[in-house]
């Protein structure tokens, strides 16, 4: 492969091939024994037309990884900051209620790594959850010390809630569902797109692979229909060659020719 060794006979001098799918066009290398990787260029074949394709198509997984990591971040952003301006049931004020993870360092919190933060639910252990620390009231009887909350209030819990009816300007102006629901439409409308040119392209592939089988292979059907017109005009011949044998014969020897 590109001038590597790929197996050998004794299999001393196999190598395994390695596909990264991180770099745009894919690259494909080999590491032998000695853990010594070699990169590989493969330009034809059917490899290579993989590697062709995937390097000019648009990559929807990280069109909808964004795409959430954007509603994540308005989420997490919009409920630390209600749940930071709140009390708690201890009169103390609120914390991050979010833990906030930016691991691919696009500015963003992301969607599939961020939690509720442990010193409030420890997922390890319910025992040492702290529901205490929720700030759910606006305000308090008293600032203290000690500070005395106020536990009739829960506004903060309630304008937590009210952000489903919310229509940030980050995320088009749409509530957080909508745009949920806009992004599965988004997905499922290429996932229909991408099936339908499959399809379109293996009706190609069967036409081209028809029109090469009618070019250079053997029909059945055809070879039987040529035989019997060969049959056929042997059958012809040999009845007109039979006529003029009797009318000859009938000349000479019936005519006394």
């Amino acid at each position: 492969l590109d001038g590597q060794q790929l197996v050998s006979s004794d299999g001393l001098a196999s190598q395994s091939l390695l596909v990264s799918d991180s770099t745009t066009p894919i690259q494909l290398s080999v590491i032998n024994a000695a853990s010594t990787v070699t990169n590989v260029d493969v330009t034809g074949g059917s490899i290579g037309a993989w590697i062709a394709i995937a390097a000019t198509v648009d990559d929807p997984v990280a069109s909808l990884k964004t795409r959430l990591n954007i509603l994540a971040d308005q989420l997490i952003t919009d409920v630390n900051a209600l749940h930071n301006s709140g009390f708690d049931l201890e009169g103390v004020q609120g914390l991050d209620f979010f833990n906030e993870i930016d691991s691919d360092g696009d500015g963003l919190w992301d969607a599939d790594s961020f939690s509720i933060n442990g010193n409030i639910h420890n997922p390890a252990n319910a025992l040492n959850d702290n529901p205490l620390l929720i700030a759910a009231a606006a305000t308090r009887y008293s600032a203290g010390p000690p500070p005395v909350p106020n536990t009739e209030d829960n506004a903060i819990a309630l304008a937590i809630a009210d952000l489903a009816n919310s229509t940030p300007a980050a995320i088009g102006s749409l509530r957080f569902d909508q745009y949920f629901d806009a992004g599965l439409v988004a997905i499922g409308s290429k996932i229909s797109s991408e099936l339908e040119l499959a399809d379109n392209g293996k009706s190609v592939i069967t036409m081209l692979n028809n029109s090469i089988q009618a070019e250079s292979g053997v029909s059945l059907d055809e070879e039987m229909i040529d035989m019997m017109e060969a049959q056929r005009a042997y059958q012809a011949a040999s009845r007109l060659f039979n006529t003029l044998d009797g009318m000859l014969d009938l000349l000479i020897n019936g005519l006394g020719i």
